[in-house]
């Protein structure tokens, strides 16, 4: 009868090492030198992934630094505010309003206003604050903090009329030290609004002393809006009264503007931004430059011009 010895089985130390190693990926190891610990094995290739990793890392890590540059310098010309003078009485509309505001006119079951929030917001728009007084609960009533648009909506209200000067001087706590986009909120101008976001910036880097550009648009009657007299260079020299039938350029209702002029506006007063605080900048020797644009203008503040704008929204709605 034999008897088996137990015990501990004897391997060689080579032994050990090939039994190891050969467990491992073949591809990507390598074997160990007899003359180094087995705990040391490094394989090659895991060196080559983290350097590879890193440099993925660091590429990556760059890439967004990169957009996030491209960010705040878009940023900075994104986050101009746009103000909407919808504070005017319905005068000449009021036969076709209701008990509504001018701005809330309803042109294909919106209201007038609403059409110019979204073409804000086309234009990459989104801070708006809306001048808001006579019968202003329906404006806020309707639009709310605008997040329904996509955009955020201020609420600047006049307890008693300021004209359109006056309306804006009432919203500067509103507007930051930057140029600030305002558009009439009884017209309607198709327009590249940023294109004359950036016409106004290339005039104002060029000459410190510009401080308002104003879209203008060619018009072969005057005589309805008044005359705006430009120069060779588009630079403004006279905002005209409504006078006899000519050609020439009209006042578009759209403007950019520096804070520094609010410094030409008293406070609380009913001012007229094209009858008085243009004429007052011009002879205070600062600029204004017309920016012109060829796009669909009208005024709604008269029947007529209601009624033409109802059907270019028809026309554009049959033709999408």
């Amino acid at each position: 009868m034999f008897m088996m010895r137990l015990g501990r089985p004897r391997f060689s130390k080579g032994a050990i090492k090939r039994t190891y190693v050969d467990r491992l990926p073949k591809v990507h190891c390598k074997r160990l030198e007899s003359s180094k610990p087995l705990r040391t094995t490094i394989c090659s290739a895991t060196k080559q992934r983290t350097r590879k990793m890193w440099a993925r890392r660091a590429r990556l890590r760059n890439s967004k630094l990169r957009v996030r540059a491209r960010y705040r310098g878009r940023a900075r010309d994104e986050g101009m505010r746009a103000l909407i003078l919808a504070g005017g009485l319905r005068t000449r509309l009021r036969s076709l309003l209701n008990d509504r505001p001018k701005p809330m006119a309803q042109v294909a079951g919106k209201p007038f206003l609403e059409y110019q929030i979204e073409m804000l917001r086309a234009h990459g728009f989104e801070d708006l604050v809306l001048c808001v007084g006579y019968l202003a609960r329906h404006v806020q009533d309707y639009f709310g903090d605008g997040r329904d648009w996509g955009v955020r909506i201020d609420y600047a209200v006049e307890t008693e009329l300021l004209g359109t000067a006056g309306a804006i001087k009432n919203a500067q706590t509103f507007i930051a030290e930057d140029a600030f986009l305002v558009l009439n909120g009884d017209s309607y101008l198709e327009a590249d609004l940023r294109g004359l976001a950036g016409f106004h910036q290339n005039w104002r880097s060029a000459d410190p002393q510009t401080v308002a550009s104003v879209a203008v648009v060619a018009a072969d009657d005057t005589s309805a809006y008044g005359k705006v007299e430009l120069d060779e260079r588009a630079r403004l020299l006279h905002f005209g009264e409504k006078a006899e039938a000519s050609p020439g350029w009209i006042n578009g209702g759209v403007y950019v503007l520096e804070p520094a002029v609010l410094d030409s506006i008293p406070v609380g007063a009913a001012v007229s931004l094209e009858k008085e605080t243009f004429p007052l900048i011009l002879e205070q020797n600062h600029h204004v430059f017309g920016y012109p644009v060829g796009g669909f203008f009208v005024d709604i503040g008269t029947p007529e011009g209601y009624r033409r704008f109802c059907r270019y929204v028809e026309e554009k709605q049959e033709a999408s």
